[in-house]
């Protein structure tokens, strides 16, 4: 198995994270590999965020604050003294070359965005999403990850 200096995350991972997986916390606490991301897939989760947590009945506040967090190369909690190295976002125009050779590769218009970044960038992408499967790119589920950084 290669290295991984660099994976391109989805955006349930970092969803995941925000509302408290243990795991997924974890994979983002670990510093061996940088996370990277889109803006398109930040947004998604700026989106999504609100009804999760009304959902799961969660102080939408403190999720932001995590999100924060998460969007800053690295962050401090004070509560919990834990550094977390959070996630690096890319712009379309960093990966735009790429866009369409990605729309061909993957069915969900969703993922896309993030395809072309891995392709753009020659990394793996972490998603337990399925279509990534087929989609010719290296790809992590959580569980693989966990397995690789031996959590």
């Amino acid at each position: 198995m290669k290295s991984i200096k660099l994976i391109a995350t989805d955006s349930t991972a970092i969803i995941s994270a925000v509302l408290g997986s243990v795991i997924k916390r974890k994979i983002f606490l670990n510093i061996e590999v940088c996370k990277v991301t889109t803006k398109f897939n930040v947004e998604e989760v700026k989106k999504h965020l609100p009804k999760l947590a009304k959902k799961r009945k969660l102080a939408l506040d403190a999720l932001q604050v995590y999100l924060d967090m998460l969007l800053n190369k690295s962050a401090y909690d004070k509560k919990t003294h834990e550094k977390y190295f959070g996630l690096e976002v890319y712009e379309k125009e960093a990966y735009n070359d790429c866009f369409e050779d990605a729309r061909k590769r993957i069915r969900d218009p969703k993922d896309v965005d993030l395809l072309a970044l891995a392709l753009k960038l020659q990394i793996p992408v972490w998603s337990d999403d399925k279509d990534f499967e087929s989609a010719g790119i290296e790809w992590y589920t959580t569980d693989k990850l966990v397995e690789y950084l031996e959590l």
